[in-house]
């Protein structure tokens, strides 16, 4: 991001706050493009059984399709799919 400026002081003379945000969105932006490049490179490898979009590709990088719920839950959750898996081969048989 600074190095966009020909003048990266003026970044520097922003109330601390917005300078701060600024610095914290030019690297997320930094490797957001990263990201990117190593997707793309990946890409002509990809088909129809493996291929991941660009969005999957960042949420796998960045641990946001990671579940975070209590372990509690999600083995409630699991339970009572389990249940239900197990009434559907009931009724169905």
């Amino acid at each position: 991001m600074l190095s966009r400026y020909h003048d990266p002081a003026a970044v520097w003379r922003l109330p601390a706050a917005e300078g701060a945000a600024l610095l914290f969105y030019a690297a997320e932006e930094r490797q957001r493009d990263r990201w990117h490049r190593q997707w793309a490179a990946q890409l002509p490898f990809m088909g129809k059984d493996n291929y991941i979009s660009f969005a999957e590709y960042c949420d796998r990088l960045s641990g946001a399709n990671i579940d975070t719920r209590p372990t509690a839950v999600i083995l409630a959750e699991l339970d009572e799919m389990e249940r239900q898996m197990e009434e559907d081969a009931t009724h169905g048989a």
